[in-house]
């Protein structure tokens, strides 16, 4: 039931993810995401293979990032209110899930905790502020010429790399050492306060 569980939450994210942001972004006056065909529920319109991968082997990952044309915001607000939608999706989603996931049994509290993780894990991947990530975009958005964006733009995903086969690394060794323990406590912060 677990790989059912996050094929159908992986599937979820997949199809409304970057189509909220798409949405947003279109109602700023900014037809990119539009003209693109990243509006829609295809799940294989916002499949980045090697983040689904990640997926099932820590959840965590990404998808395709969402077309998106800077200069078609005249206020860097709006600009930064199109990359924070990926984060309301993934917070307004695991907002709704834990509350069901209080009143759920069996399989579907399984699928619920799993929707619940997987929005986790793409929020604190989000926070990674390398190349292409929500927090990234915001950054560069209000700082486009700094050095430290030129730094993460060049070495971030280098920098992400090195953490992930880290935490490979050592989950093999028997340390279970994850980033996913901030996925843990942020879903039991959720839980809780709800």
């Amino acid at each position: 039931m677990q790989i059912l569980a996050t094929v159908i939450a992986v599937l979820y994210i997949l199809c409304f993810r970057n189509a909220a942001i798409g949405l947003v972004a279109t109602c700023l006056n900014d037809q990119s995401a539009k003209r693109s065909g990243q509006i829609t529920l295809n799940p294989l319109q916002s499949l980045n293979i090697i983040g689904l991968i990640f997926v099932f082997r820590s959840d965590f990952g990404w998808t395709k990032p969402v077309n998106v044309y800077p200069h078609a915001y005249n206020k860097k607000w709006k600009e930064s209110l199109v990359y924070l939608s990926g984060f309301a999706f993934h917070l307004i989603s695991m907002i709704i899930f834990s509350l069901l996931l209080k009143v759920s049994a069996g399989n579907l509290h399984v699928l619920l905790n799993q929707l619940l993780v997987l929005n986790a894990g793409f929020v604190v991947f989000n926070l990674f502020p390398v190349a292409n990530t929500d927090l990234f975009r915001i950054v560069k958005c209000y700082l486009p010429k700094s050095k430290t964006v030129k730094f993460l733009s060049e070495s971030g995903a280098t920098i992400l790399g090195m953490i992930v086969l880290l935490s490979v690394v050592l989950s093999r060794i028997g340390i279970e050492y994850q980033i996913f323990t901030v996925i843990g406590i942020i879903r039991n912060t959720i839980i809780n306060t709800i």
